[in-house]
């Protein structure tokens, strides 16, 4: 093998990997376009049912799915055999889009007739819609003891279920939230070095009745050389401000709504 150029063992190689490919996924020839086209679908909203259907020329080809769909919303061939449907009923909005791929297969051949890329956000409840729907408040306040730092030095984020989080300052006074009735929040705290965070146990719950408030009391004491920890017997989730930590929040938000939506469902099977 010494001997052999090497400009020809490169272009071996390019050609084995184009014959591997090729052999794992046929492309058919005069492959068609998927409709829908490639791209940007439009928006699903919360709590709202969706239908978007896909199809390719051609009868009796296998549809299939890669990637992650936003929950509440599934992938199946349509009744009829002609195609593929993306339908549900979205229970949280997307903080970040879903991207995936749908590919149109011949089942007889292994060729891939259609292939189409596509992003789905789901909009969280228009305003005018959440006007009739029943709502609680949590009323969020957070006191400092020693150190120089002030309540606003302290960011809050009001995760709840089926709403997007909600942004604020920390305030001696405290900032009322509006969130729907009877599903789950937390209230997370950012950290600052030195402090110890606790609360008055209201700052977690699994939901309140319509028209009711309770208030999240949160009490930063610094202590110096003390590490950025909460009291295990009445703690704080303390979350640093990152796209980790949103991204745990989000699928917190989503566990969540996803146990509420198999309580229904099993309310409905009884």
């Amino acid at each position: 093998m010494k001997n052999v150029p090497t400009i020809f063992i490169l272009t071996l190689v390019f050609a084995l990997g184009s014959a591997i490919v090729s052999a794992s996924a046929p492309m058919a020839s005069g492959q068609t376009a998927m409709n829908p086209a490639s791209g940007i679908l439009p928006s699903a909203t919360q709590d709202s049912s969706y239908d978007q259907i896909f199809s390719a020329d051609g009868r009796g080809l296998s549809y299939q799915l890669s990637g992650t769909l936003p929950d509440g919303l599934s992938f199946a061939p349509t009744d009829d055999g002609t195609g593929a449907e993306i339908s549900g009923t979205p229970g949280t909005p997307t903080t970040i889009p879903a991207n995936f791929t749908i590919t149109a297969t011949d089942p007889l051949s292994g060729v891939v007739q259609a292939v189409g890329t596509y992003t789905l956000n789901v909009d969280p409840i228009p305003p005018t819609a959440l006007a009739g729907r029943p709502t609680s408040t949590v009323n969020v306040s957070v006191a400092v003891n020693g150190g120089t730092a002030t309540p606003a030095s302290f960011k809050i984020k009001m995760i709840a279920s089926g709403s997007r989080p909600t942004n604020f300052s920390g305030n001696a006074a405290g900032v009322p939230v509006s969130i729907d009735a009877y599903k789950h929040f937390a209230v997370n705290v950012s950290s600052l070095p030195g402090y110890i965070a606790t609360n008055n146990g209201n700052c977690r719950a699994d939901g309140l009745p319509a028209g009711g408030s309770t208030l999240c009391a949160v009490t930063e004491t610094f202590t110096a050389g003390a590490s950025t920890t909460t009291q295990p017997e009445n703690p704080v989730s303390i979350v640093p401000d990152s796209p980790l930590a949103q991204m745990i929040a989000t699928l917190e938000a989503r566990v969540a709504a996803l146990i509420e939506a198999l309580n229904r469902l099993k309310s409905q099977v009884k």
